[in-house]
């Protein structure tokens, strides 16, 4: 077979696999398990915050005089400034 006819075959059979493939199910997104899943994650990271963090950041990490804030005005940005 001539490589133009394998890429015409493979195409047709994309064109008619794709719409079955999506058809079929597949995985399926289970909200409430997602859910909880994020509610123990929250609960693990503040957890580790108070731990870890909070002595110096405070409870409501708007800093304190020994480190500063990384929520609220005057946060620490969420990408580094160039040079640091």
């Amino acid at each position: 077979m001539t490589m133009w006819r394998w890429l015409v075959l493979g195409s047709l059979l994309t064109v008619v696999a794709a719409p079955v493939a999506c058809r079929s199910g597949g995985p399926r997104f289970d909200a409430d398990a997602m859910s909880s899943m994020v509610r123990t994650q929250v609960k693990l990271g503040a957890d580790l915050y108070r731990q870890h963090c909070a002595s110096c950041h405070g409870d409501d990490a708007r800093g304190t005089h020994r480190a500063p804030a990384l929520a609220g005005r005057g946060a620490l940005p969420r990408e580094p400034r160039l040079g640091s």
